[in-house]
């Protein structure tokens, strides 16, 4: 379960670009600014 939870990170640190976007696919990248958390101190 733990190397799981490592190929999971991995791969999701895989999708965040330099500048900052997300690649959500290979047929376009997200930029991360399009998506809210509701989290204590962050206005959606």
């Amino acid at each position: 379960m733990i190397e799981q939870g490592r190929d999971y990170i991995k791969r999701l640190e895989d999708m965040v670009q330099p500048d900052g976007s997300i690649r959500v696919d290979h047929s376009g990248i997200v930029v991360s600014t399009d998506y809210c958390l509701p989290m204590a101190g962050v206005k959606c």
